[in-house]
C-alpha cells in the first residue's frame, strides 16, 4: 500500500469524521492508528501495520484457513514429536521420515511459487501423524506469497455441497464446484473421511480429473489405502 497524499485540511477533516466519541474512544483495536487504518506523517497518510494484518486475516479466511490452522507453519513443525528409533515400513526412522516430508513440503511451496503448472503432494498416514499440520503449513507458506489457495476439509465440503440441493440452488452448486476445480492451489484435507456413495465418488472424481487435465497443483491428505484411493482415480468406477 502506498502513502495517501492529501492536503493538511483534507486529512484533518477525515480524521475528525472517523474519530470516535470521547466516551467510546478509550479502547481501540490498534493503538497506533486508533482504528483509522493510517498514521499521518508530514501530510501523508501512511497505512498502518494493522492494515497488513487485516489483509492477511482476510486472505486466510478466503482460503479456508481457521485461526488454529493459521498457527501451523514450517517453523512450528517440531520433529521431536517423532521417534528416532521407531522404524517405518520403508526402513527410515519415524523422525527421518517426518524430516524428509517436511523438506518436500517446503520444496513444493518454493516450486509452486516459481511455476503455477502441475505438481502436487500426497500426505498419507494414520490419524495424528501430522498430515493436516503440514498441509496447513503449505497453505500458510503460499499465502505469504499472496497465492490463491483453497484449503478444504473434504467431509465439510461435501456437506456444504449437499446443502445446495433443491430449488434455486444450481448457481450456488456451480459456484462451489467451479471454485474447487479452478482455484490456483487446492488442498483436500481428510480425503476418505466420508461415505463412499456413488455421488461422493462422482463429485470427487470430477474435481480430481479437472485439476489433472488442467495441470493445477493439488495437495491431498488421507489415511486411505492405495486400493481405496483407486476408486477415485479410475473413471470406470464412477457412473456417468
Amino acid at each position: 500500500m502506498r502513502p495517501w497524499k492529501k492536503s493538511k485540511r483534507e486529512l484533518h477533516k477525515y480524521i475528525e469524521a472517523t474519530e470516535a466519541a470521547p466516551e467510546e474512544s478509550s479502547v481501540f483495536s490498534c493503538t497506533h492508528c486508533q482504528d483509522r487504518g493510517f498514521i499521518v506523517r508530514d501530510n501523508l497518510a501512511i497505512p498502518c501495520v494493522c492494515q497488513k494484518t487485516r489483509e492477511a486475516e482476510q486472505r486466510r479466511a478466503q482460503a479456508g484457513i481457521s485461526p488454529r490452522l493459521a498457527r501451523f507453519t514450517f517453523e512450528s513443525f517440531d520433529l521431536c514429536y517423532y521417534s528416532a528409533s521407531l522404524k517405518l515400513p520403508n526402513g527410515l526412522s519415524q523422525r527421518e521420515g517426518a524430516r524428509r516430508t517436511l523438506a518436500q513440503a517446503k520444496a513444493f511451496v518454493a516450486g509452486t511459487v516459481e511455476d503455477k503448472r502441475g505438481g502436487g503432494m500426497l500426505l498419507e498416514g494414520p490419524v495424528g501423524c501430522g498430515k493436516t499440520f503440514l498441509a496447513a503449513a503449505i497453505a500458510n507458506g503460499l499465502l505469504a506469497f499472496r497465492r490463491d489457495v483453497l484449503f478444504l476439509v473434504v467431509p465439510d465440503f461435501l456437506d456444504e455441497l449437499r446443502y445446495t440441493f433443491g430449488e434455486n440452488s444450481s448457481e450456488r452448486e456451480r459456484y462451489l464446484m467451479d471454485r474447487v476445480k479452478k482455484t490456483e492451489i487446492l488442498i483436500l484435507d481428510d480425503f476418505g473421511a466420508h461415505n463412499y456413495t456413488e455421488w461422493t465418488k462422482k463429485t470427487l472424481f470430477a474435481v480430481l480429473n479437472h485439476r489433472l487435465n488442467h495441470e493445477l497443483p493439488l495437495i491431498v491428505t488421507t489415511n486411505l489405502s492405495d486400493e481405496e484411493r483407486g476408486k477415485f482415480s479410475d473413471p470406470a468406477s464412477v457412473p456417468v
